[in-house]
């Protein structure tokens, strides 16, 4: 059911819908958008309770965003989140080594 490796019930799974459009109302609220939500981006606790997980994409999105816009000190701050998001990411990973050319880039 829903990837996160829990066979249930119907109202189970709506309890798990619910509980992920939730998380990302929030995070849309507060002007992040997700990109890439799937059924591996949600993590289902012993308490039943739902975290929606991978918002590093959104942050590279994010960073993109304020350079577009000419914000250099946004998208900076935003770069570096996706980059301490993505601490643990192996080495060598082509959106990671893009994402830092582009920050490394970035007007001072």
């Amino acid at each position: 059911m829903l990837g996160l490796g829990v066979e249930g019930s119907h109202d189970e799974a709506i309890s798990i819908l619910r509980q992920m459009s939730a998380g990302l109302a929030a995070a849309h609220q507060a002007g992040i958008v997700h990109r890439d939500i799937r059924p591996g981006s949600a993590m289902l606790t012993s308490s039943g309770q739902v975290n929606v997980l991978d918002f590093g994409l959104a942050r590279l999105w994010l960073a993109r965003a304020h350079l577009a816009n000419n914000d250099p000190e946004a998208s900076r701050k935003a770069y570096e989140e996706f980059f301490a998001l993505m601490s643990e990411a192996d080495e060598g990973i082509p959106v990671i080594e893009e994402a830092r050319a582009e920050y490394e880039a970035i007007p001072a």
